[in-house]
């Protein structure tokens, strides 16, 4: 089984960031990136203004790019807008900069997690 230590969040509003504080909170690293850079500069702020001690600021990173976000992470969980075209999109976009054996999630709520999927041309 594969260890989960780097989380790629794509997308920085409140779902987003509320999913990287989680992750922060358990020690473990968190990529957040969004084409929002105000709405992505303020959420990572947020998380490390409420990090506990002993949680290291080093552990929430901002990335400049959906490439750095995604270079190296374990996880891939996507928070964006919920639109099927756009959420395919991003998987499609993410499948051909992440690493072979990193895992995808979706914070859907409604849509097709296969019709992400197939977007990846993974299995």
């Amino acid at each position: 089984m594969k260890r989960i230590e780097n989380v790629a969040v794509i997308g920085a509003g409140i779902m987003g960031s509320g999913i990287a504080n989680t992750i922060f909170k358990h020690n473990l690293k968190a990529t957040l990136f969004d084409l929002r850079t105000e709405a992505l500069a303020q959420a990572c702020e947020e998380i490390k203004h409420q990090a506990r001690r002993g949680m290291d600021p080093a552990n929430i990173i901002m990335a400049e790019s959906l490439k750095d976000a995604v270079q190296g992470a374990d996880l891939i969980i996507e928070a964006v807008f919920e639109d099927l075209d756009v959420k395919r999109a991003l998987f499609a976009e993410v499948a051909g900069a992440a690493a072979e054996d990193t895992i995808f999630a979706s914070n859907t709520s409604s849509l097709s997690v296969s019709a992400m999927a197939e977007a990846s041309g993974r299995k």
